[in-house]
């Protein structure tokens, strides 16, 4: 018996990170966005950043966990490094 591949796997993993009001949202995401927007493999997984109100979203789509964890571990790291940047406290 052959089993057939139905659909592909996709994992999703969804970041808030709340930094107390709007306009640090967006001065955090407006740092980041230039990140998504030059991505070299989007066939391994893409990321997707925005403000909602006072929080700052990660969106990361993979087609692995592998895939989704190494990609998530990056742009929170590149936060990170925007919070020291920018003096964010969280």
């Amino acid at each position: 018996m052959v089993l057939r591949k139905l659909v592909d796997p996709r994992v999703l993993v969804r970041v808030e990170i709340d930094l107390g009001d709007k306009q640090t949202a967006e001065s955090v995401i407006e740092a980041i966005v230039p990140e998504t927007e030059s991505q070299a493999d989007k066939k391994r997984g893409k990321a997707l950043v925005k403000a909602e109100g006072s929080k700052a979203v990660l969106i990361v789509e993979s087609n692995s966990i592998g895939g989704a964890r190494a990609l998530a571990n990056a742009y929170i790291y590149l936060f990170k490094t925007v919070f020291e940047v920018l003096d964010v406290k969280l």
